[in-house]
């Protein structure tokens, strides 16, 4: 749901920093491709997305997507230090990291703007891949989903939830699969996370939900379930 940037507060204990490059990138990403994952807030404070609450007030954005965290108390400063955890214990695929940037320099894109130096481009040629092994004994611990979702969702499938619509299919590569069931009043919701059907908007109209991967599909039936399919609004 839109919120208006006024109305949030960056999180006092963060215990991420954020530089000017890093900020310089966001905003360059909020303009290029627009906000493709909502803030996480709590009773106005901004728990996940402070840099990107930063560098959307100076493009002078007037509203942010946000969703509300619904879990307990207790959990929420784990939650903001394994977020931003997670994020760091993943790797490059070294290989298709060269080839995608290969592939923006020669359609005119500034990878300089995208978060690439000359310095760290030219250390990416000599670079190999690093294989570690993936370790969910944080993410248990304080109690969230590590493992693979209890609904196995396939390519293509539609899944009725209550009284919104899951369809696992590519929002823009596939819209024939999706645009069918779109009806006056409906939300058409692109590339949902598994928190969506426990926003304000479920609340107030049916969601066309697209998501094109199957393992995040998987969860949003299985928050759903959870739930007992109750909307739970901010």
């Amino acid at each position: 749901m839109a919120v208006p940037l006024e109305t949030l507060t960056p999180d006092p204990d963060n215990a991420r920093a954020h530089d000017e490059r890093n900020i310089q990138v966001i905003m360059e990403s909020l303009s290029k491709y627009g906000q493709q994952t909502p803030l996480v807030v709590r009773g106005g404070v901004i728990l996940k997305g402070n840099a990107t609450y930063q560098a959307a007030k100076r493009l002078g954005w007037p509203e942010i997507a946000a969703i509300p965290f619904d879990r307990q108390a207790e959990l929420v400063r784990g939650y903001k230090l394994v977020d931003n955890r997670s994020a760091e214990l993943a790797t490059w695929a070294i290989d298709v990291l060269k080839d995608e940037l290969q592939k923006l320099t020669a359609e005119g894109q500034d990878i300089g703007k995208l978060g690439w130096t000359d310095a760290e481009l030219a250390a990416l040629e000599d670079a190999v891949p690093e294989k570690l092994e993936s370790d969910a004994t944080l993410l248990n611990s304080l109690g969230f989903i590590a493992g693979d979702p209890k609904t196995k969702i396939e390519r293509g499938q539609t899944t009725q939830l209550g009284k919104h619509l899951l369809i696992c299919a590519d929002p823009i590569k596939e819209v024939p699969s999706w645009l069918k069931f779109l009806k006056e009043g409906d939300l058409f919701c692109p590339f949902p996370g598994p928190y969506i059907l426990q926003t304000h908007a479920a609340n107030k109209a049916r969601l066309i939900l697209v998501q094109p991967d199957p393992f995040i599909a998987g969860y949003i039936v299985d928050r759903f379930n959870e739930t007992d399919g109750r909307n739970l609004e901010p």
